[in-house]
């Protein structure tokens, strides 16, 4: 018979992370769309969507007398809806590492379970950063906090494998990480054999894919330290090393490197810009490739002249951080955008930048990669990734 722990107290602990109270304030900071009734009506929601009928739930109700499985899941819930956004909540330790070591065996049943809701769970409302193939095959960014998760629920079910629910349910994790592992293989070996038709899509793949691959990585390195473990040699480091079977995910991580990694990054400057926040319309689509939502903004109601005003600022202040050493083209393919849709009042917005921005956006580096023509940039973005993987 399996012994365990007993729950010490049904009452939220402060020693497990933020207060719930506090978290739904983040999520509302970062993404207030997630509780507006006529951006997603609770009458269209379905299971894909529980994240969303949880967290306004905790909103309505105010509750703090919460258990650990309960926190854990109302965690995944906001960290799910908030990592694509601006300003993401920061929960990365409570989810991947802090409840886990606090957790009784009961509790990690419960919590491993609650990780499969999340596995479920839909972010095309809350991320932008997704690529599908022709086959209908769609990898986003949300399947790499999936593993992140993953792996810790595995490694804390494999310490109670004496008891068949646990074990089962170890099973389940581990062959589940692997066929989301051969799934990102799938689509991107898709991808690939299609390249002279998908050389943009390739590019949008393999930043995802190495995303996803760094954070299991990392996640990997705190739970499995050991180097003989049969389980982590199957899946650490895909990116980095060759594998056999999985040798177009070392091709991802090479093709990230060369053209994807810089453009990629956590985007501090725009969180200036707070009218970002106000729509999920607004979320960033997978760098460079930021021309289109530049254009989006510009035409977009909910965005006033001065909304504008203050975003083209900030895109110019993080172009001139980011080019400081190296170009990095994703915020001048935005203001471009903005200034293309703008038409007759693009000259108006540079105006009212401040002078120090003024002179950046009219000379220099800036208003030469803004004189090449999206279609132009695409082009020879795609022309050099081909004569990469034709090599």
């Amino acid at each position: 018979m399996l012994h365990v722990k007993e729950i010490q107290s049904s009452l939220f602990s402060s020693s497990w992370g933020i207060e719930p109270r506090r978290l739904i304030d983040q999520v509302n900071n970062t993404a207030p769309f997630i509780f507006d009734d006529k951006v997603f009506a609770p009458k269209d929601q379905n299971a894909r969507f529980d994240y969303i009928k949880i967290l306004r739930a905790q909103k309505t109700s105010d509750r703090n007398d919460l258990t650990m499985p309960d926190y854990f899941l109302l965690c995944l819930t906001a960290h799910f809806a908030t990592v694509a956004t601006f300003v993401p909540t920061d929960l990365d330790p409570t989810i991947r590492l802090k409840l886990w070591r606090q957790a009784s065996a009961e509790e990690i049943l419960e919590m491993s379970k609650n990780i499969f809701q999340f596995y479920r769970w839909d972010d095309s409302l809350v991320s932008r950063k997704s690529v599908t193939t022709n086959s209908g095959k769609v990898l986003t960014g949300h399947m790499g906090e999936w593993l992140t998760i993953a792996i810790p629920a595995l490694v804390s079910c494999k310490k109670y494998s004496e008891s068949k629910d646990f074990a089962q349910l170890a099973d389940e994790i581990e062959s589940t990480i692997l066929s989301l592992l051969e799934f990102h293989r799938d689509a991107f070996d898709e991808l690939l054999s299609m390249k002279q038709n998908s050389a943009l899509d390739i590019l949008r793949a393999s930043s995802v894919i190495s995303h996803n691959l760094g954070d299991l990585d990392r996640v990997i390195d705190i739970w499995i330290p050991e180097e003989n473990n049969l389980f982590k040699s199957k899946i650490y480091k895909l990116g980095i090393n060759r594998f056999r079977n999985f040798e177009s995910l070392y091709l991802a991580g090479e093709i990230n490197k060369t053209f994807m990694a810089n453009e990629n990054h956590r985007h501090y400057s725009l969180r200036e810009a707070r009218a970002l926040r106000l729509s999920a319309d607004f979320l960033l689509p997978i760098g460079p490739f930021f021309e289109s939502w530049g254009e989006k903004l510009t035409r977009h109601p909910q965005l006033t002249r001065e909304d504008l005003f203050a975003i083209l600022e900030v895109l110019v202040s993080g172009w001139e951080k980011l080019n400081r050493d190296k170009p990095v083209f994703g915020y001048a393919r935005a203001i471009a955008g903005i200034l293309s849709a703008s038409g007759r009042n693009a000259s108006t917005l540079i105006q009212n930048l401040p002078s120090s921005k003024r002179k950046i956006i009219e000379a220099g580096n800036l208003r030469e990669m803004l004189s090449i023509s999206g279609q132009r940039f695409e082009a020879s973005l795609a022309g050099r990734l081909l004569k990469m993987i034709s090599r």
